[in-house]
């Protein structure tokens, strides 16, 4: 087995905030564009598998902060993991341990890349 190759990208403010008001700065957006094209362009330099964000970074960039329609009498949920079988050629991971983000769909679309979404998540959920 191939040992994964895994690197931590990061574009932050200079207090450490991922997002906010320096989005908006056209040296941001330029190593925003960079990077995607590095990590995921047509000629990509790595040739990643998945992807993996924290619950506030999912919210922002996808889920835009709506809340779960959870319907009164649904089932409950058994304790352990659910693993689906799925060959996707790329997955978003998303770390969401109380279970707060609003997924509309199994998929999303990160400009032009497609991924399966593999959501991560703990009993508190």
């Amino acid at each position: 087995m191939n040992k994964p190759y895994i690197f931590c990208h990061m574009v932050t403010s200079i207090d450490g905030k991922i997002d906010g008001p320096h989005k908006a700065l056209p040296a941001r957006k330029a190593s925003a564009d960079f990077f995607y094209n590095v990590a995921f362009g047509p000629d990509a330099y790595y040739d990643t598998q998945a992807w993996l964000s924290g619950r506030t970074t999912s919210d922002e960039a996808f889920t835009k902060y709506k809340e779960p329609e959870l319907p009164e009498n649904a089932p409950i949920v058994p304790e352990g993991d659910f693993i689906v079988e799925t060959n996707a050629p790329k997955y978003y991971v998303s770390v969401d341990p109380s279970g707060k983000l609003a997924w509309e769909s199994n998929t999303l679309d990160y400009r032009e890349t497609h991924a399966t979404i593999i959501e991560v998540l703990t009993e508190k959920a």
